[in-house]
C-alpha cells in the first residue's frame, strides 16, 4: 500500500527567536544535519511505500522548496504555500493539501523526528488510522496534546485534558483515503474562522468517532520534537541523531 507523505513546514518558529528570523526551524542543524533531513532520512529508511510528497510552506518558503527539491529528486512533490502562515494554525496548512490528496496518507509536522522502526510499524499496522502516542512520566503533561485512550482507540485529544489522562500525542498520523472525504465534509460544516488557528491534533481529536484513530505507544528515546532552543541542545546526545 502506497502513502502520500504530508509535511507541514509553514511555521515561524518564534520560540527559537533570532535562530529562525532568516531561516525556517526545519533547517536548523543537529550534529551537522538539518532537522528536516533527519526526519526525511527516517521516512525514506522505513518500510513506508511512498506515492508522493505534499509539502506546505510559509515562512522562508523558497528555502524549504530548495531543500526538498534537492533531496527528493526521485519523487513527485506537490508544494502548497500558506500565505497566511503568520496568523494560522497547522490545520489551516493541512487543508491546503486536500484538493490534490487522493490516497492514504501519513502526516508529519516538520519539527518531529521519529525512528524509522516506528514509522515502519505504523505503516504496516492493519489499522487504517493510527497516531503514535507516549506515556507521561509521573503523569506530568508537557507541551504536547493530551490523549484519552481506551483499548488502543483515541477517545479524545486536546490541550486541556491534562490530569485526565496518562497519555500524550506524538505523531505522525496515518489515515486511509476514505478519511479525506470525512475531513472535507467537516471542513465544509464550519466557518473558515473556526479552524483558522487550530492545531492539527486538536482537529483530529475533536472528531474521534468519525476519524476512528487508533494508537500505538512509542518510547521517548525513539522520537524528538523541536519546540525550543533547549530541544536543540537535548537532541545532540540522543541516539536518534547519531549517524550510522
Amino acid at each position: 500500500m502506497k502513502y502520500s507523505i504530508i509535511i507541514l513546514a509553514a511555521g515561524l518558529g518564534t520560540r527559537f527567536k533570532k535562530k529562525t528570523s532568516t531561516k525556517p526551524k526545519g533547517l536548523l542543524k543537529i550534529n551537522n544535519k538539518e532537522i528536516l533531513l533527519w526526519q526525511l532520512e527516517n521516512i525514506l529508511n522505513s518500510k513506508i511505500s511512498i506515492k508522493d510528497f505534499h509539502i506546505v510552506t510559509g515562512h522562508c518558503s523558497n528555502l524549504i522548496k530548495k531543500f526538498y527539491e534537492k533531496k527528493l529528486k526521485k519523487f513527485k512533490i506537490n508544494f502548497y504555500y500558506n500565505k497566511f502562515y503568520k496568523n494560522t494554525g497547522c490545520i489551516y496548512s493541512f487543508f491546503r493539501t486536500l484538493p490534490k490528496l487522493k490516497s492514504n496518507f501519513i502526516y508529519f509536522n516538520s519539527d518531529l523526528v521519529v525512528a524509522d522502526k516506528y514509522l515502519s510499524l505504523i505503516s504496516e499496522n492493519k489499522n487504517s488510522n493510527i497516531i503514535l502516542c507516549r506515556k507521561k512520566i509521573n503523569l506530568k503533561s508537557t507541551v504536547l496534546q493530551d490523549v484519552i485512550i481506551y483499548k488502543n482507540k483515541i477517545i479524545n485529544m486536546g490541550l486541556k485534558l491534562k490530569d485526565d489522562t496518562p497519555y500524550e500525542a506524538v505523531g505522525p498520523i496515518k489515515c486511509s483515503k476514505k478519511i479525506i472525504k470525512s475531513i472535507k465534509k467537516i471542513k465544509r460544516s464550519k466557518r473558515g474562522s473556526f479552524f483558522k488557528k487550530m492545531p492539527c491534533y486538536s482537529f483530529f481529536g475533536m472528531y474521534p468517532k468519525i476519524l476512528n484513530l487508533k494508537s500505538i505507544l512509542i518510547p521517548d528515546k525513539y522520537w524528538h520534537e523541536f519546540n525550543t532552543s533547549n530541544d536543540l541542545k537535548n537532541a545532540k546526545n540522543k541516539f536518534l541523531f547519531k549517524s550510522a
